[in-house]
């Protein structure tokens, strides 16, 4: 599968930038006719963030954070319906993917500010 295929919709990576994901990654979902780049300093982190920009996380960067919630946390999301039965085909779809970690994110399961 093409790396460009392996991000969530444009709505569900809003979801996880309001949820706290973190800002960085290989794809971004870019507003429409941007002109021009702006940036704003997120004074909590001391750095620069692109205005109107939103990451777009790919399966494995959302699997990195769905491992770190554990063994436990999984099973949980799959009993609730937000994952898939089987990891590959879990993996294959980024939805599902962003809607778990959403999932746990919501059920105190992950905080992405405590990750590295």
């Amino acid at each position: 599968m093409k790396l460009e295929k392996q991000v969530p919709i444009r709505e569900l990576s809003e979801e996880l930038k309001e949820q706290g994901y973190p800002q960085e990654g290989l794809f971004w979902w870019v507003p429409a006719m941007t002109p021009r780049v702006e940036y704003k300093h997120n004074s909590a982190g001391g750095a620069w963030e692109r205005t109107g920009f939103i990451v777009a996380p790919t399966v494995a960067e959302m699997g990195e954070y769905i491992v770190r919630a554990g063994t436990c946390a999984i099973e949980d999301a799959f009993k609730a319906g937000k994952g898939a039965s089987y990891w590959t085909i879990f993996l294959s779809r980024p939805n599902l993917c962003a809607k778990m970690l959403i999932w746990l994110r919501e059920n105190g399961h992950l905080d992405f500010k405590n990750e590295s």
